[in-house]
């Protein structure tokens, strides 16, 4: 069975395959806020062809993909740091950078203001 616990900002990953890597003990929270208790069945996590880091991983780039959580917060959920969670969007073809309509009409403005001044 694979244990993943998280919250917001923290990340909980504690099981035999994992306890020398993340120095903790079952359910120990591991940095700021409660954590929320995630029972993935081995079979399914086989079945994936997903290990438990894997699976943060994942879930990180998805709440990112919809806009749930800021790339840093995504990047501590699965314990990364933010270049190694920016190369794991890249390989899953998420964007990284996505400005808003807001922003690019800015861009444009500031553009043809530039190409006025030379």
């Amino acid at each position: 069975m694979a244990f993943v616990g998280v919250s917001g900002l923290a990340e909980v990953l504690c099981t035999d395959a994992n306890r020398a890597y993340d120095g903790c003990a079952d359910g120990e929270r591991v940095e700021g806020g409660e954590t929320m208790p995630v029972v993935i069945p081995d079979e399914v996590l086989k079945e994936a062809g997903l290990s438990e880091r894997e699976v943060l991983i994942e879930v990180a780039c998805r709440l990112y993909d919809t806009d749930r959580l800021d790339l840093w917060p995504a990047a501590k959920l699965c314990g990364l740091d933010r270049l190694a969670f920016i190369n794991e969007l890249q390989r899953r073809r998420i964007p990284v950078f996505r400005p808003s309509v807001d922003d690019v009409e800015h861009d444009v403005e500031t553009l043809a203001k530039l190409g006025r001044e030379s």
